[in-house]
């Protein structure tokens, strides 16, 4: 399922009232297909993302799941749909969940990206924004993916990831078994063996 979303801010602080927008991106499995910045807001700029996302796709007819958003209901995008190279739902209204995952998205790149950075133009924009969304698909794993990064998910090549987490997992906490701050002391007389917290092995 692809979802799309947008950020539109006038950016009067940093700018000067300079209007920079990222009118649409398109998301699928956590993956950043598509994205673009401009300096003005083009609900038609959706439909070029979705063709550009939809290049060399062979697979069933995917799903659009979308907010009520004018850049998610135009003239532009209805001619995709009409075409039937994507069925449009609407998140929340014909389906009963949200489109949370790119909201998710946005919402993180915003508040730990962008707003740190001094958006003095388009083109600085563009490059943060490219940035952004190399890192997040190329190197930040996601839980829902059990540790597979978005790009490793959708291209299908981290297969082997989440049994390698795994793995780590129980190794680590077998080391820690292992360096557990207690000692074994025999006790004289009796034989017995007891257990005395507080201290590593060599002690």
């Amino acid at each position: 399922m692809i979802a799309t979303s947008r950020i539109q801010r006038r950016y009067d602080h940093w700018m000067g009232a300079e209007n920079i927008s990222i009118p649409s991106s398109t998301f699928f499995l956590g993956e950043s297909l598509a994205w673009k910045v401009s300096d003005t807001f083009h609900p038609a700029v959706t439909a070029s993302l979705l063709r550009e996302s939809l290049e060399g796709s062979t697979s069933v007819t995917p799903t659009l799941m979308v907010d009520g958003g004018i850049e998610n209901y135009n003239t532009s995008v209805d001619t995709i749909v009409d075409e039937c190279l994507l069925k449009r739902v609407l998140a929340q209204t014909e389906i009963s969940f949200s489109n949370s995952m790119i909201e998710s998205f946005w919402k993180a790149m915003k508040h730990q990206w962008l707003y740190l950075n001094t958006l003095g133009s388009v083109t600085h924009v563009q490059n943060l924004v490219s940035f952004y969304v190399s890192e997040h698909n190329t190197k930040l794993p996601h839980s829902a993916f059990k540790g597979q990064t978005p790009d490793e998910m959708y291209f299908g090549t981290g297969a082997e990831i989440p049994d390698q987490l795994t793995a780590s997992r129980i190794a680590a906490r077998q080391k820690r078994l292992e360096l557990v701050c207690c000692a074994v002391e025999v006790h004289h007389g009796n034989g017995s063996l007891g257990i005395r917290r507080g201290h590593s092995l060599g002690d």
